[in-house]
């Protein structure tokens, strides 16, 4: 391969920065740095913040297959390397979707997020910060 490409790239700050400096958008999606998902911050962070986008119900971490659903296999991958779901849900305070009762917090979940997305025509992130704000479990 040409290695004196590959260098000259490395050293001009990478595949991204040379590609935004060129006006180029990559054929695969943005990676993560490395080590990114060693520190718990990172891992809790995607993790909450995935929770928002799909408006997930609040008090449960998503399952391994809702990530993988999402296409969201980072995240995934990672919940197995910290120890699996139920060790990521007790770290961040939260419960698991396969804990007794907890598909009928999901469901109840569910018809309120409906409600006030009917109510107030929100969606996503806004949807999931108004259910939070009005949900009583």
């Amino acid at each position: 391969g040409r290695h004196d490409l590959e260098k000259a790239i490395r050293d001009a700050g990478g595949p991204n920065v040379v590609a935004a400096r060129l006006g180029w958008k990559l054929g695969y999606k943005k990676r993560k740095p490395r080590g990114y998902w060693d520190d718990f911050n990172n891992v809790a962070r995607e993790i909450k913040d995935f929770m928002e986008k799909h408006v997930t119900e609040p008090s449960l971490i998503p399952s391994r297959s809702r990530f993988e659903k999402e296409q969201r296999y980072d995240i995934a991958r990672t919940i197995e390397r910290w120890g699996g779901i139920n060790e990521i849900a007790d770290l961040m305070g939260l419960d698991t979707p396969r804990r007794q009762g907890n598909k009928i917090r999901v469901k109840a979940w569910q018809e309120h997020t409906n409600q006030v997305a009917e109510a107030t025509g929100l969606q996503g992130r806004e949807l999931y910060r108004k259910g939070c704000e009005t949900y009583v479990a």
